[in-house]
């Protein structure tokens, strides 16, 4: 599939003009980086997805430093709705928060910072990596608002109005995060067998 997905790119890359590549990189470069609205509810789009081409590059929404990969999560959907085909939250409320260490955290703990474009007076999604904690906006010792949703989902409000500024967020690990490195061997194996003997019995 990858070959072919290869293939294909490169004949319609022999085939774009430089005008249509241009094109292409301008709307991309015009794409809203700022980081998502919180909604309460969550339509799957139904459009096909266009791949970038060899060369082109989006616009990140989260300027992560240092660099850390892993899983992160948002607001979590419970209820779908099969007549309006969308997800939303079954009765769900908020709750409001203060980080503790306001950006700052302990010298000793591993962390890390993620910087994205906030705009004041809407209720932003946080992408929340699961091993580590939200820890508050770095600098900010006022003028924000924090909510959870109950299952993990975060969302940050800019007081004020005016326009769009760059926020700056800081997370720590979490002293009890498990990773799936961290499971022991002995339990990896007992689920290799559940696995295989349901797999035996089809």
């Amino acid at each position: 599939m990858n070959q072919l997905d290869q293939f294909e790119d490169k004949r319609e890359e022999e085939e774009m003009s430089e005008e249509e590549r241009a094109e292409r990189q301008e709307k991309l470069d015009q794409e809203d980086t700022s980081a998502p609205e919180d909604s309460e509810e969550s339509k799957p789009s139904m459009d096909e997805m266009s791949r970038l081409k060899e060369g082109e590059r989006a616009q990140p929404i989260w300027l992560i430093k240092p660099a850390h990969g892993g899983y992160f999560r948002e607001k979590a959907f419970d209820a779908w709705d099969p007549t309006a085909k969308k997800w939303t939250r079954a009765g769900g409320t908020y709750g409001s928060f203060s980080p503790d260490s306001q950006g700052q955290g302990d010298a000793s703990e591993k962390k890390f910072t993620m910087t994205a474009v906030m705009h004041p007076g809407r209720w932003q999604k946080i992408a929340c990596p699961y091993t580590y904690e939200f820890a508050g906006v770095v600098g900010g010792k006022g003028g924000f608002q924090f909510r959870h949703d109950g299952s993990g989902g975060i969302s940050i409000l800019k007081e004020g109005n005016g326009g769009p500024v760059s926020v700056t967020l800081a997370f720590v690990e979490k002293a009890d995060g498990r990773r799936f490195a961290d499971v022991p061997r002995k339990t990896c194996q007992q689920i290799q067998k559940i696995f295989l003997k349901n797999l035996a019995r089809r």
